[in-house]
């Protein structure tokens, strides 16, 4: 599906059952969040243990206090292994309805959607197989998102454009306008409210 999308969305296509691709955008966003939350516990131990080492080799502190650091290192480490599933499991599930929803208004707004809502849901839903770069160990969890980006991109407007037959300029429209917009406005608040902070520590 990642290296031959249009003939993957082509076959994929003539069904309209949302169910498989949110099923299978659940279950893959779930695995990436266990690499990603094994990483992340593995990063906790090493940390852990590098600086119980470093108060050991200076003499500073205890060896039961060292012990309680790395423990609770430990603890954050096993509570990353459990949230991070459960987050991805939750955004898996949600996610399709969201793009595919924002999507499939675009495509309404320039006239591309000639196919129904859920079939714009399959098509955000099998986006998730770029969650696959994120999978890798270690390295998915530094630049496992770059690829993860690009082909996420590529699988949305080949997707959108192969399953209503509505052209790469609407597609990518469709792919890039209410998110970028979105955006915008979030960066616009947080600016806004970063500015109204400083100009109150001023006053």
């Amino acid at each position: 599906m990642l290296f031959d999308t249009r003939k993957f969305y082509a076959s994929a296509a003539p069904n309209e059952d949302p169910w498989p691709a949110v099923t299978f955008s659940t279950l893959s966003a779930t695995l990436t969040g266990f690499a990603i939350g094994l990483t992340v516990a593995l990063m906790y131990l090493v940390f852990g243990g590098i600086a119980t080492m470093m108060t050991g080799s200076h003499g500073k502190g205890s060896p039961a206090g060292a012990g309680a650091a790395l423990g609770m290192m430990g603890a954050m480490g096993l509570f990353a292994i459990i949230v991070y599933p459960v987050m991805g499991a939750i955004g898996g599930f949600i996610g399709p309805w969201i793009s595919g929803g924002m999507y499939h208004l675009t495509l309404m707004l320039f006239k591309g959607a000639s196919r129904s809502y859920m079939s714009t849901v399959r098509v955000a839903g099998y986006t998730h197989a770029i969650h696959f770069w994120m999978m890798i160990p270690i390295l998915g969890y530094l630049i496992g998102w770059l690829p993860a980006a690009i082909f996420g991109i590529i699988s949305t407007v080949v997707g959108l454009d192969e399953t209503h037959k509505c052209g790469t300029g609407k597609a990518v429209a469709a792919t890039f306008l209410i998110p970028g917009l979105l955006s915008l406005c979030c960066c616009g608040t947080y600016a806004a409210v970063i500015a109204a902070a400083v100009s109150s520590a001023h006053h």
